[in-house]
């Protein structure tokens, strides 16, 4: 009896799981390569890939993927996102995490405020050559406790190569 509670509790939370990654991979573009992205990018205003991810508050959980020119280093585009951050945010920011593995890839979160909303954004900075693709998760700060994991999902989802 005790091993069919175990098997029952099991399968209830690989269907939980599964139901979790369908609901993160029916948002478009999820795993897909960054390469494969360049020409969509291209085409969108601003040159920016947007993912609404859900609503809440008036402003829209969202992923976006940028393409940046930047020969510099990971470390010196860190620096510069530094100073973004001090321009961005009115009341200051926080960086929660922050992670550079080498040359290839970065990894930001971070807390701030502007225009009386506190933002919670999660970023990922992939180098390519002189190619830095940026993709970023936004939401208000409290609605990061309800979309914040799936956000973060599809962010470490895109493929680098």
């Amino acid at each position: 009896m005790k091993t069919k509670i175990k098997i029952a509790v099991v399968l209830l939370a690989v269907c939980a799981l599964s139901e979790l990654r369908a609901a993160d991979s029916e948002l478009p573009h999820y795993g897909a390569k960054l390469k494969d992205l360049d020409a969509l990018i291209e085409k969108e205003r601003g040159k920016t890939l947007f993912i609404k991810v859900d609503e809440g508050g008036g402003t829209s959980a969202n992923i976006n993927v940028q393409i940046h020119q930047f020969p510099g280093t990971l470390k010196e585009y860190m620096d510069l996102s530094r100073n973004q951050f001090d321009q961005f945010f009115e009341k200051g920011w926080k960086i929660l995490s922050e992670k550079v593995d080498g040359e290839k890839e970065a990894l930001c979160e971070v807390v701030g405020t502007r225009k009386g909303k506190e933002y919670h954004s999660y970023s990922r900075a992939v180098k390519d050559g002189t190619k830095l693709y940026l993709i970023t998760a936004t939401a208000l700060h409290e609605q990061w406790a309800t979309v914040g994991e799936k956000l973060r999902r599809h962010v470490d989802a895109f493929q680098a190569k």
